[in-house]
């Protein structure tokens, strides 16, 4: 794995289903890296963690998903391995799920700062996700933050 930033991002067509970008960075390397969508994330000066393979694919390595590079090596998307599914899809549904309850609570005790509503949205989280594994909340058998 390397680290460098990011000087420049062109897209380059397509392949098959998937969006070719060309990546240049300041240490001098340079790859293709594909995405499913017409848009990216890489912005200009961002440092990045990444692999290039031998035909110049360049893999970013993001923190919080699976990066195993045996999946299929390029894309780190399919179910064998690539992108945790919780660690996306599932984590916003359970975050909006949160917030939302998260809100009924303040509404209903009238608190209405958004950092007690977000902090209270954090809890049903980490409870949700297992995060903190019941380790505050010790006071009930379920170890439910409410």
């Amino acid at each position: 794995m390397k680290t460098a930033k990011v000087v420049s991002v062109k897209g380059d067509g397509t392949w098959k289903e998937f969006y070719k970008f060309e990546v240049e960075l300041d240490n001098g390397d340079s790859g293709v890296m594909y995405k499913k969508t017409p848009q990216h994330w890489l912005e200009e000066d961002q440092e990045i963690n990444y692999s290039i393979n031998d035909k110049g694919t360049l893999k970013v390595i993001r923190e919080g998903w699976n990066n195993n590079p045996s999946s299929n090596g390029s894309f780190g998307g399919n179910s064998k391995g690539g992108i945790n599914p919780f660690e996306l899809k599932d984590k916003r549904i359970s975050r909006q799920c949160a917030l939302k309850c998260a809100v009924e609570i303040a509404v209903s005790k009238g608190v209405y700062t958004p950092d007690e509503i977000l902090g209270q949205a954090e809890q049903f989280v980490e409870w949700i996700c297992e995060e903190n594994n019941g380790s505050e909340n010790n006071d009930s058998d379920n170890n439910a933050p409410f």
